[in-house]
């Protein structure tokens, strides 16, 4: 039997609500990796697309943490996130990848490239962050239609 949205409880909302933005922003990613044209000059906007990417990847942890806790956690980091979770499949999904070793290149993307105007070097594995983003996504979106009986 499927349920109402609104006889979930409310941390399960929660979780529905952060799976929808991080969808959103995952979706808002793949449209901004392209170049943009202002005032006659051409800029790219990676940036912007790492930034919607990592915070995506970060809502969908924080979902699948809700889901599995019953409660929020807080922070950025996403292998902090990640570790927190203590769900494996994530890994097992991604089998191409040293995934521990890539997860923390990528776990502070989000902070660092919100304000890469600070930093020097960065450099981020776009592959690995996007397929990060998108078997969390799907990992997310089983869970919900699982746990919740909610089509999204």
């Amino acid at each position: 039997m499927k349920k109402e949205f609104n006889t979930l409880n409310a941390n399960e909302k929660k979780a529905i609500n952060a799976y929808i933005s991080g969808r959103e922003f995952m979706t808002i990613a793949k449209s901004t990796i392209a170049l943009e044209e202002i005032s006659g000059k051409v800029y790219p906007t990676i940036v912007a697309s790492i930034v919607n990417k990592a915070l995506a990847c970060e809502l969908f942890l924080k979902s699948l943490y809700i889901i599995k806790y019953n409660k929020c956690v807080n922070g950025h980091d996403l292998f902090n996130l990640y570790s927190k979770l203590g769900n494996k499949i994530i890994e097992k999904k991604l089998p191409n990848y040293n995934f521990i070793a890539e997860l923390k290149k990528v776990r502070n993307s989000f902070v660092d490239w919100r304000y890469s105007y600070e930093c020097d070097n960065l450099i981020v594995n776009m592959k690995f962050l996007t397929e990060l983003c998108s078997v969390l996504e799907k990992i997310n979106r089983s869970n919900i239609s699982k746990q919740y009986n909610i089509d999204l």
